[in-house]
């Protein structure tokens, strides 16, 4: 009984630690030159300095690409314009602005970090 009891306890703390250290994986396609990849830029700004840690995020330019990885990224997503959010995987399509991106990035948490509960 005692091994079952520690069993589930350990699957517990397992299942903690790994939903408490998730992180939610966002790529930005932006342009220099695009007015509104400029005002987007701020936006992911405020996102990625409030929510820390808990987030990826991935710069790379969608008309000039300037690595491998950036060019790999481009092709696929399919990018033609910008910009363009892709969260954990899945093009945002939401309104570009800070609250509509921060409810589409916390609800991907089990365990919500500090920057969502503010």
């Amino acid at each position: 009984m005692k091994s079952y009891a520690f069993a589930i306890s350990a699957i517990f703390l397992l299942s903690f630690i790994i939903f408490y250290n998730q992180k939610v994986e966002i790529i930005y396609f932006f342009n220099k030159g695009c007015f509104i990849s400029n005002m987007t830029d701020v936006i992911m700004n405020e996102i990625e300095m409030d929510m820390g840690k808990s987030v990826h995020v991935i710069y790379a330019d969608g008309f000039s690409p300037r690595s491998e990885f950036e060019s790999m990224l481009v092709q696929k997503y399919n990018i033609n314009s910008v910009p363009v959010i892709i969260i954990d995987g899945k093009i945002f399509s939401g309104e570009f602005t800070y609250e509509s991106l921060k409810t589409d990035i916390c609800k991907r948490f089990v365990i919500k970090p500090k920057g969502c509960l503010k």
